[in-house]
């Protein structure tokens, strides 16, 4: 009896080590972030020329989840930049089609807005795909008239469902082709995100001509609940790495804001920004403009969008692709006591578990040296 009460002991102690290592090593884990975003202004009348102002922030945190972020679209009558594409789609059933709402269905929402449907002929969309926190985040939509425009709100799990038509979908075609291309001639892409999932999260606006939209977003938890948060997050609290592709369609100037939800010391970035803070990065001119390499190069992300199929164009989104992007190293300084804790902690228990381990095993021994010492007698 005695025996098997060691024995038992002593596994327990190489159990609890295991375990305790296992924990450690994810604690010790970096985690890297891929977000491919893209900003557009599909659709408006043939007689709308003003110039159109987006403003993007991500809230940024190393709390599980994917990051919020929020949007502003601001129209005003200042002059076109040059190279700056304009609107391709102008019609009522570009609309539809690529906002993934039926006619019937915009005259709904429309009636709950207070606004004539035919006024809405103005699409703004922003798509952002990113590093996927689950991989069991299920389809979700969520559709809201207000401010006199319908807000509409997708999200699913990158390549989840079968192709069709809305930006969203094409904005993901057009990545997965770009990577097979970039797979023929770089070995070490930007483009590249290895095995990870990412998530879908498209939003778009249908609106007057000219009128401002916003969208602000609830971000991270606050006080204790953040910080009990942090404390069991399965990965290093005080780093990570995030890599940015940022393509802007039809927008004449496009500003982006990093923000993170502590004081943050950041790697030299790869792009200068405008203005910098303890918890923020503000950049505020990244927009999509400028000549292709190729003179036969279309401009577009994708053309003749049809009820099945659209043709896709690469060659200028991978060179843009390349000159617009962002990676840079993140370390959450808030986050380095609560690191040390937490390792410390861990490495005293397993500490703890490795020395009973060893101390039960001499026992197990020196019992079953006396048992058999005992049954030669």
């Amino acid at each position: 009896m005695k025996i098997v009460k060691t024995l038992l002991c002593c596994i327990g102690c190489f159990a609890m080590a295991g375990i305790l290592s296992y924990i450690l090593l994810l604690c010790l884990k970096v985690k890297s972030h891929h977000h491919y975003l893209f900003v557009s202004h599909p659709v408006a009348t043939l007689e709308n020329r003003n110039s159109l102002k987006a403003g993007i922030c991500y809230y940024l945190t190393n709390i599980g989840g994917d990051c919020e972020m929020s949007y502003k679209f601001v129209s005003d009558n200042s002059p076109h930049r040059d190279s700056v594409l304009a609107p391709l789609y102008y019609n009522m059933e570009d609309v539809t089609r690529l906002s993934g709402l039926s006619l019937n269905e915009i005259a709904g929402y429309a009636l709950r807005a207070g606004v004539p449907v035919d006024s809405l002929t103005n699409l703004y969309a922003v798509v952002n795909l990113e590093t996927a926190s689950s991989p069991d985040i299920k389809y979700s939509e969520d559709i809201t008239p207000r401010q006199k425009s319908i807000f509409v709100h997708r999200e699913f799990l990158m390549g989840d469902n079968d192709f069709r038509i809305t930006h969203a979908y094409l904005v993901e075609n057009v990545l997965k082709c770009a990577i097979e291309q970039e797979k023929q001639y770089h070995s070490n892409s930007i483009f590249f995100y290895g095995n990870q999932r990412l998530v879908n999260k498209s939003y778009y606006v249908l609106t007057s001509p000219g009128k401002e939209v916003e969208l602000e977003s609830k971000h991270s938890a606050q006080g204790v609940m953040k910080w009990i948060s942090k404390f069991f997050e399965p990965c290093d609290i005080t780093r990570e790495r995030h890599s940015f592709i940022i393509h802007s369609e039809a927008i004449d100037t496009m500003s982006l804001t990093l923000r993170f939800d502590e004081k943050v010391e950041l790697s030299p970035q790869n792009r200068e920004p405008s203005a910098e803070s303890y918890q923020a990065l503000y950049f505020d001119d990244i927009t999509t403009y400028g000549e292709a390499t190729y003179s036969s190069d279309n401009k577009y992300l994708y053309s003749n969008v049809g009820r099945r199929n659209a043709d896709f164009h690469l060659s200028y989104y991978r060179q843009k692709g390349h000159e617009n992007s962002l990676s840079f190293w993140v370390k959450y300084v808030s986050s380095e006591k609560l690191q040390w804790f937490r390792l410390f902690l861990l490495t005293t228990l397993l500490g703890f578990f490795l020395t009973e381990s060893l101390l039960s095993i001499v026992k197990l021994a020196g019992v079953l040296f006396k048992s058999v010492k005992h049954t030669n007698k």
